[in-house]
């Protein structure tokens, strides 16, 4: 496993992303929450990790899941589902989605913050996301550099939570 995200993180240096249209988006909202974001991105990678390493069976992807993959997923056209899919998917949500909402809903709030301590905190004592957790860490990955410094951390969390309640001041 590993291996897969250390081929994501180098492919994600590489590629460029193709721009979507609406209808493409709504197809790959995968596991049907009503959003495309890193968690879209994450079964992508579950089932090119499935292809690749042909022993692995990933505990997150349905037959009708991988069945809409095989049908949209192939997002650089290559005729194959590979790595360089997901990293596509995760480039679109970043220049789609503002830095720091990490659910990509439009709102940056405590959800976002929160999101982003814990991901700092559990890579910070080396924890390996499970498939079921990819999802989180691909959202992360994508948005969660909120004051642009290349690193993911605890000021990315403060700096939300400062612009979630500035934002909720100004409102009133």
């Amino acid at each position: 496993m590993k291996k897969g995200i250390s081929l994501l993180t180098s492919v994600l240096l590489t590629v460029s992303a193709m721009p979507m249209t609406t209808s493409a988006q709504t197809q790959l909202d995968l596991n049907g929450d009503g959003l495309v974001n890193g968690y879209d991105a994450s079964l992508i990678m579950e089932r090119y990790l499935e292809i690749a390493v042909q022993e692995y069976s990933s505990p997150v992807l349905t037959d009708e899941i991988r069945a809409q993959i095989e049908a949209v997923a192939d997002l650089n056209g290559d005729g194959d589902i590979n790595a360089a899919d997901p990293t596509i998917l995760l480039k679109e949500i970043k220049s789609n989605n503002k830095a720091g909402d990490i659910n990509c809903d439009g709102i940056l709030d405590g959800r976002d913050a929160s999101a982003i301590l814990s991901y700092y905190a559990k890579r910070a004592v080396g924890y390996a996301y499970p498939a079921e957790e990819k999802g989180l860490e691909y959202c992360v990955y994508a948005l969660g550099d909120y004051d642009g410094n290349d690193l993911i951390d605890g000021r990315d969390a403060s700096e939300v939570l400062k612009t979630y309640l500035a934002d909720s001041t100004n409102k009133n």
